[in-house]
């Protein structure tokens, strides 16, 4: 089952690639501008701006994988 998992992974990397890009160009600027005005660092403007608005888009990624392998695997064993 892992096997199948990470080749599917690996088919559907690119498509997935383009969704975080997506995401990441949503995301405000300002929101990142506030926090240099506020004193954050690279690390805490990660973890509090850049992951918690990449959370939907995570989700989505984690469905479709999910689909993906459970199509894949389907096939497989018919």
């Amino acid at each position: 089952m892992g096997a199948i998992a990470l080749t599917t992974i690996w088919w559907t990397v690119g498509f997935n690639f383009l969704l975080y890009l997506a995401a990441l160009q949503a995301i405000p600027e300002q929101l990142y501008e506030a926090a240099s005005l506020d004193g954050a660092n690279a690390w805490q403007k990660l973890t509090g701006i850049t992951i918690p608005m990449l959370r939907r888009t995570t989700g989505l990624v984690v469905v479709l994988q999910l689909l993906a392998s459970l199509k894949v695997f389907d096939r497989s064993t018919s």
